[in-house]
């Protein structure tokens, strides 16, 4: 098992590097750094892209696995304001959210002064997972959904959609690595069944906890509970 992970921590780490190269280049190709480009080189482009970002994502969730099945995915834990987790947050997906025709909820306030222990960049990549997960499956029209509540001595973040929905038989199973709901979602979707394995490690690793609400055609809901700094005194 050791040499596997080795193997594999090894073979993403390189497999990522010429991909985030790929990526740079066609940026610069699509801000017309080599020269104006046609209507038809830039669907071209912008397909390499979205392609290699496809790519990107599924090695980096590869490592990511592989280091937090070996203990070396490394946390940063430091109090932190939940209206400033939720500001990060709806500053960077809203306008992916509504650049699909979806709409964006995301305008209720913070629970004034909480504050919880959690590493910012770790938690950015648990929403990024679940929010590209609900695009995947919500339709234009629709939307998608994040905010805070408190629950007794805990804060308690929701990420919702109203898309397809999951199967209550395929709830307990989707935390696993490299489950599928249904056959075919990787060719549909992309990914290697390995974001809410990822979203559910990384969550637990930091003393929170993670809960599924779901209807089939009705949408899902996604809960991240953590402890106040302070149950007893919620301010800053």
């Amino acid at each position: 098992d050791n040499i596997k992970r080795d193997f594999m921590s090894v073979i993403t780490h390189e497999l990522k590097t010429p991909l985030v190269t790929i990526e740079g280049f066609a940026k610069l190709l699509l801000m017309n750094k080599g020269g104006e480009l046609t209507d038809k080189q830039r669907t071209w482009v912008q397909n390499i892209r979205d392609s290699g970002q496809v790519l990107l994502t599924m090695v980096t969730n590869l490592l990511d696995a592989t280091r937090l099945e070996g203990g070396n995915l490394t946390i940063n834990a430091a109090p932190v304001a939940v209206a400033d987790l939720l500001s990060q947050w709806s500053g960077t997906w809203r306008p992916v959210v509504e650049a699909r025709g979806l709409n964006f909820r995301g305008d209720a306030p913070a629970p004034p002064g909480a504050r919880v222990v959690c590493d910012s960049f770790r938690m950015q990549q648990v929403v990024g997972n679940l929010v590209n997960n609900a695009l995947k499956f919500t339709k234009p029209g629709g939307s998608v959904g994040i905010g805070a509540r408190l629950d007794g001595p805990r804060v308690v973040f929701e990420i919702s959609d109203s898309g397809r929905g999951i199967p209550a038989d395929a709830v307990p199973h989707l935390f696993e690595k490299f489950y599928q709901v249904e056959k075919g979602d990787t060719r549909i979707a992309g990914g290697a069944g390995l974001g809410l394995y990822i979203v559910h490690q990384l969550v637990t690793a930091q003393g929170g906890r993670i809960v599924v609400h779901s209807e089939v055609d009705r949408g899902s809901r996604f809960e991240l509970s953590f402890p106040l700094c302070d149950p007893g005194d919620p301010s800053p």
